[in-house]
């Protein structure tokens, strides 16, 4: 058997920017259903959903197109600033503090995982990674 190069493992960036991308969807299409469980649905709040949806959906086409692990850890970065507002959403709004809570937690696993991904040697497996030779 052959041996197995660095891009024939599975794929971890890739499989980030696809769930990431079908998140973004899932907001975009369902934010009612997603507010549900978490807090009263209101025009604003499934408004605010779908722009979220489209940052999300727009990050994963960015990360799709250079999936390299200086853009991943600047997609983590712009989750912790959504996170911090959420939590600010959540001091000041009573109404929404709960699903801003629950928003600012997701926003938090976004960033670790997309932090996590960053630091992952097997990469996407969409390109081969440049190797020097000394």
């Amino acid at each position: 058997m052959p041996p197995r190069h660095q891009d024939d493992r599975f794929p971890v960036r890739g499989a980030v920017t696809a769930v990431r991308l079908a998140w973004g969807t899932a907001l975009l299409l369902m934010p009612g259903q997603l507010l549900r469980p978490v807090g009263p649905v209101t025009t604003a709040a499934e408004r605010t959903l779908r722009v979220l949806g489209a940052r999300q959906v727009a990050q994963a086409a960015v990360t799709a197109y250079r999936p390299t692990p200086v853009v991943f850890t600047l997609g983590a970065v712009v989750d912790v600033l959504h996170a911090g507002t959420a939590v600010a959403l959540a001091a000041v709004d009573r109404r929404q503090r709960s699903a801003a809570l629950t928003d600012a937690v997701i926003a938090t696993g976004w960033a670790v995982l997309s932090r996590w991904a960053a630091r992952r040697e097997d990469g996407c497996g969409w390109h081969r990674p440049v190797t020097r030779r000394g």
